[in-house]
């Protein structure tokens, strides 16, 4: 019996931290901020294809990202993006717009 109690006791409070648990999420107030890596690019085997480098930046309420990847036989890929950072009205979420530039 005792048992029994201790069992409906750890799942009450498993159950009551379950319902809690969201109201203490937290929330991504915060715009994305510079970034800087070195992600490389493989085939499906995993033999490497290039080297790549991996920048963002925010200026002018915008965030700016660039990646670039040198292959070995001398090519070089760059590619140049821009976002508007808002928050969406309907759900409050965070979200990016990409800018035609």
């Amino acid at each position: 019996m005792l048992a029994t109690s201790k069992l409906v006791t750890a799942f009450s409070i498993l159950a009551a931290g379950m319902i809690v648990a969201p109201a203490f999420a937290l929330k991504v107030t915060e715009p994305a901020a510079a970034s800087h890596g070195y992600p490389g690019l493989c085939d499906m085997n995993g033999k490497k294809l290039a080297d790549g480098e991996f920048r963002q930046w925010v200026e002018d309420n915008r965030l700016h990202v660039v990646i670039t990847y040198k292959f070995s036989a001398g090519e070089v890929y760059e590619e140049h993006s821009q976002f508007r950072q808002r928050i969406r009205a309907d759900s409050g979420k965070m979200v990016l717009e990409r800018i035609e530039t």
